[in-house]
């Protein structure tokens, strides 16, 4: 059998569980709302329940909680868009359901999408990060410095062109991290949020999974974006850490009630050896993620995308489970461990320019 019939394809996926469709979907709440327009509306006061961050949607995109923040966001959320297209791009993915924006100050995509941004502000959720060091993250210099954060604050907030961000996130721990020279950094971060500048204080990470359990212990922030994927954790792979996420960082996320984002779900992994469906599912069949950011430099995959969670994903772990065989979609992705293009001598995660750059090789 020749590789191309081994993988069924995405529309053929979709195609062949078409019927599943008319089953009802389990959504972030049972408070759904329809849409006259279609677009996410952000809902911050109690509703009739008395319960708030209930946000109307098109009942097809499954909404969860956030951890602490207490805001409920798609389990599909946008990051690495950008290009001539962004504001279609950005309005498609509303009209889907969609309604957390991944950007930062290192990406190309802050200042494209701070130029119409206001349109749509009080109907998503914005995320962006700092390094902390001049230059771009190749240029690590082993520690991150207070002033170099506020610039790169202050760059955001010009290009997204807004006067606060939902969430803001220590961006890409490394293993030199030293968190005893970080706390002037997060009271500065704190300080944000108590000033209303940030809602919500965080980091993201996918080079050291003991860096994230020890922010999270030392600082108890209020999300993650943590690097997760159906490979898992190796214990024979060169270093180890960098599979650990699952089942190091997740459990004490959860136990700290932070809300855990998943990113690299599918770099690398999609239309190689695994499908856009069994990436997505694998993850988001996970106790404890919210949602996952998807490199999607198209609409065409957007919209796609937005059709596999619509079908597959409810407020809890994933629906019609038999379809997916978890242990065997592992095996698979288990080939790729030490050839991710992410963990390459020389990757730098610039955001949408860098999906661009890989797009004719890899499927994101």
């Amino acid at each position: 059998m020749k590789d191309n019939e081994k993988q069924m394809s995405r529309r053929k996926f979709i195609k062949n569980t078409a019927a599943i469709s008319s089953v009802p979907l389990i959504v972030g709440s049972n408070r759904a709302t329809p849409l006259l327009d279609a677009r996410v509306e952000k809902q911050d006061t109690p509703d009739d329940s008395g319960q708030t961050s209930v946000e109307k949607r098109p009942a097809n995109m499954p909404m969860r909680r956030l951890g602490k923040t207490d805001i409920y966001v798609s389990v599909l959320c946008c990051g690495g868009f950008g290009g001539d297209n962004v504001e279609q791009y950005v309005e498609r993915a509303i009209e889907l359901g969609v309604n957390l924006f991944d950007t930062a100050s290192q990406y190309d995509n802050e200042k494209d999408f701070g130029n119409f941004v206001s349109t749509y502000r009080d109907q998503i959720y914005v995320s962006s990060k700092f390094n902390g060091w001049p230059g771009p993250e190749s240029d690590y210099p082993g520690t991150r410095y207070l002033d170099h954060a506020k610039r790169e604050f202050e760059n955001t907030m010009n290009n997204i062109k807004s006067d606060y961000l939902d969430i803001y996130l220590m961006h890409a721990l490394k293993p030199e991290d030293n968190f005893s020279d970080y706390d002037d950094i997060w009271r500065w971060m704190s300080d944000l949020k108590d000033e209303g500048a940030v809602r919500f204080l965080g980091f993201s990470d996918m080079d050291s999974a003991a860096k994230g359990v020890e922010f999270i212990e030392r600082y108890d922030p209020d999300v993650c974006m943590i690097a997760m994927n159906a490979i898992g954790k190796l214990d024979w792979v060169p270093n180890p850490t960098l599979h650990d996420f699952v089942e190091d960082v997740l459990p004490v996320a959860r136990e700290h009630d932070v809300g855990v984002i998943a990113m690299k779900v599918m770099r690398s992994l999609v239309n190689t050896t695994n499908t856009p469906e069994e990436c997505l599912a694998y993850v988001l069949n996970m106790d404890g993620v919210a949602t996952a950011v998807v490199g999607q430099p198209s609409i065409d995959e957007l919209e796609q995308n937005a059709e596999i969670v619509s079908r597959f994903v409810g407020e809890t772990g994933i629906k019609h489970g038999e379809l997916f065989d978890f242990e065997d979609i592992q095996r698979r992705a288990r080939v790729l461990a030490e050839h991710l293009i992410w963990r390459q001598p020389g990757y730098e995660d610039t955001g949408g320019s860098h999906l661009i750059r890989l797009r004719d090789e890899y499927t994101v």
